[in-house]
């Protein structure tokens, strides 16, 4: 039934059609109502999730500023599943936005399944280093925007502060200019 859902998913899209039936049969619905937690940063995270309808916001609590919102995901999503992997606590909190309706499987029932076919487990541990070399790349990229945009900003303060100089040089001619003056 949730097959098709399934195989869009990034951990389970090079399975077969029996190895994907093997994973729908431990999937699990959940609904939550608008505005409704679904984790908090800090839990233990023992199971992962796949939207079915609705949105999930992906935050984190900055202390000081309150709720920042990393991520809307929308229906054929999955998350949550980082910390089933590699048996950690949740990083970020997830939050119903606007009520949604989620798969979800356990880390006991997709250690057992994944236990009993060593071959399946290869495909969807491949996958998962693939998604997470895919996350790290971004991340990468969005530190290097980030350091540019910090040495674009302070270049900018730099020709703030020439222009200013150059206008007071301006204004009162008797001062010496810029130029001699760096």
């Amino acid at each position: 039934m949730h097959e098709p859902l399934l195989r869009q998913v990034a951990l389970f899209a090079t399975l077969d059609d029996g190895e994907l039936a093997r994973i729908a049969e431990i999937c699990r619905e959940q609904s939550h109502h608008p505005g409704q937690t679904i984790f908090k940063e800090g839990e233990p995270g023992n199971r992962l999730f796949l939207i079915l309808e609705g949105d999930v916001r992906i935050s984190r609590d900055i202390p000081g500023s309150g709720e920042e919102a990393l991520a809307i995901l929308k229906p054929g999503a999955c998350f949550g599943e980082m910390a089933v992997f590699d048996r950690s606590e949740r990083s970020t909190d997830a939050i119903s936005n606007g009520g949604c309706r989620l798969l979800t499987i356990s880390r006991a029932d997709l250690e057992i399944v994944l236990d009993l076919d060593p071959e399946m487990a290869g495909k969807v541990l491949r996958s998962m280093v693939r998604l997470l070399s895919i996350r790290l790349r971004a991340t990468n990229d969005n530190l290097r925007l980030s350091r540019l945009n910090q040495e674009l900003r302070a270049t900018l303060d730099l020709l703030r502060n020439d222009v200013r100089r150059a206008g007071h040089w301006m204004l009162d001619p008797g001062t010496d200019s810029p130029a001699d003056n760096p």
